[in-house]
């Protein structure tokens, strides 16, 4: 999620595209809470990949420069299915 995070500029923006609370999403990154189905759903249409991809951790690594591992664009990586 901090991939996400960092392309939609923050945890509200990321939040509110999610259609989740900002508090439910810090309980899911911080550990006090673990993920669930719904969230993981939410991400998957957010980011325009698989649910497959979202629980395997594979979207990710794919997200990310390969020299680098900075996040990248969202349009650079939206075609990532």
């Amino acid at each position: 999620m901090n991939v996400m995070r960092a392309r939609l500029g923050g945890w509200s923006r990321l939040a509110r595209a999610m259609g989740v609370h900002k508090k439910t999403l810090s309980r899911v990154v911080t550990g006090e809470t673990k993920a669930s189905a719904g969230i993981a759903v939410r991400v998957a249409k957010v980011a325009r990949v698989s649910v497959g991809r979202v629980l395997s951790g594979e979207f990710g690594r794919l997200c990310r420069c390969f020299a680098c591992g900075q996040p990248l664009p969202l349009s650079a990586s939206r075609g990532v299915r």
